[in-house]
């Protein structure tokens, strides 16, 4: 064999070198770190956004469960005078439109500790139709017939009504580290890490909040105090499920700043509604 043809063959036979083959492996982690980077950022922000519209879609319909429920309260003309009350001196239904407490009852025994909740009682159909949800609580049960005192104007008519008492307040389910919004003992919406009420008192008869109280004693140390509230400010605070990166910061409904150590999301949602059954006589529902 010549020695241009030997010289060619060893050519042809020569791989790569040592440098080449370093430069190649850096390139391709450099690669598989862009793709790796760019896959969690991707994972980052769809956990985000999920949660984001989780807790907005959660928030959203317990605000308007609340709202509702607020706005009906004292439906079918109710009166919170005592029961012990002679019947002569009452014109209404029997029972409270609104009630709140710290915690405990009357919310419920199983209310997380310090935690507020209320209570809202209305008229109901007197007919029952658990599929339709007519004649029910926010449970779902059949809402409790109460009597009308004999001597009030519709008892000849209608001797008995079917009221709606509602109870409102966290509750811890087992197995969660986080309590749950609860209504008479059904869940409406978990990961609930706080609520906070506030109660719009009417002093001076002209139907518009003048005074702010947020303590149930403080309410009923005022004469007639649950029937001046005449709006609930309620504040949710929710956490979300993954952890997103990076400590948020967000302002909580007592107002103060905080951060959130444990990189998850919070939403903290706050709502005004009026208790029509208290706020005019153009808004009260008779």
């Amino acid at each position: 064999m010549s020695k241009t043809i030997r010289s060619r063959y060893r050519c042809a036979q020569q791989g790569f070198s040592l440098v080449e083959l370093m430069i190649s492996a850096t390139l391709g982690l450099i690669m598989v770190g862009v793709v790796v980077s760019l896959y969690l950022s991707s994972k980052s922000s769809y956990r985000l956004n999920d949660d984001n519209a989780r807790l907005r879609a959660d928030g959203d319909f317990a605000m308007t469960v609340i709202g509702r429920n607020l706005r009906q309260a004292g439906f079918g003309k109710l009166t919170s005078v005592s029961l012990n009350a002679p019947s002569s001196s009452r014109t209404d239904f029997i029972g409270q439109a609104l009630r709140g407490c710290d915690a405990g009852a009357p919310c419920a025994a199983s209310a997380v500790s310090g935690k507020p909740g209320f209570e809202v009682s209305y008229r109901v159909a007197d007919v029952l139709d658990r599929d339709a949800a007519i004649g029910t609580d926010c449970s779902g049960q059949a809402a409790p017939m109460l009597a009308l005192p004999n001597d009030h104007p519709a008892a000849m008519v209608t001797p008995q009504v079917r009221i709606a008492s509602n109870r409102f307040y966290l509750a811890a389910k087992t197995g969660d580290a986080v309590p749950s919004l609860v209504c008479n003992g059904q869940p409406l919406i978990g990961n609930v890490e706080d609520m906070r009420l506030t109660y719009g008192i009417d002093t001076n008869g002209d139907f518009t909040p003048e005074q702010f109280l947020s303590s149930r004693a403080a309410i009923e140390s005022l004469a007639d105090g649950w029937s001046k509230v005449v709006s609930v400010q309620v504040c949710l605070q929710l956490r979300g499920s993954n952890s997103i990166g990076e400590a948020q910061r967000y302002v909580d409904c007592s107002g103060a700043v905080r951060t959130a150590g444990d990189r998850r999301l919070r939403m903290v949602l706050r709502q005004v509604f009026t208790v029509r059954g208290h706020a005019a006589p153009s808004l009260s529902t008779i």
